[in-house]
């Protein structure tokens, strides 16, 4: 179920040209391999936007 989820959140994302999905799901979202993978299929389909997937950490402006 959470890779539909996912599937369905990076399409979302996709159809209404968002510039970046955050997840905390490193595991299925937020990782370059699985960006890269995304970013080819929208390529393929005609969407010219890339999607950043990204974590919460990496738009925070907080230090920790």
């Amino acid at each position: 179920m959470a890779n539909l989820d996912g599937a369905i959140h990076a399409a979302m994302a996709t159809i209404f040209e968002l510039d970046a999905l955050i997840s905390w799901n490193l595991r299925h979202l937020s990782n370059l391999r699985k960006m890269e993978m995304i970013n080819g299929i929208n390529m393929r389909e005609g969407y010219r936007k890339r999607l950043e997937l990204i974590t919460p950490m990496e738009v925070s402006d907080e230090e920790i």
